[in-house]
């Protein structure tokens, strides 16, 4: 299933979840551009194209943290966790609006 990454965060976390990618499937280059995303998926080069925003890893590991704390209960509000090599069937729910928070666990 061949896929694309766009990574505005250029972070350590957003690097591993690509090279994790990379391992499961073919990575297709795709420009950060809004036409050339959208051919990419239109024409089919890529099933699936993740952007990764910048901040990502600052706003996940705030989230971690606060969840951690207990600041936040998680329970509430993540209906399906999976662990990471289940990332297809995360990400099929994802796609299909099956899930309002889809947790990926080491």
């Amino acid at each position: 299933m061949p896929f694309a990454v766009i990574d505005r965060d250029d972070s350590e976390l957003s690097r591993s979840v690509a090279a994790f990618l990379a391992e499961q499937g073919p990575s297709v280059g795709v420009a950060d551009e809004a036409r050339a995303c959208q051919d990419a998926v239109a024409t089919g080069e890529v099933d699936y194209l993740l952007i990764v925003p910048a901040g990502f890893q600052e706003d996940y590991l705030a989230a971690a943290e606060m969840i951690k704390s207990g600041k936040i209960d998680a329970d509430k509000i993540v209906t399906h966790k999976f662990k990471i090599d289940e990332f297809q069937k995360a990400y099929e729910v994802c796609v299909s609006g099956a899930g309002l928070k889809v947790v990926i666990e080491p």
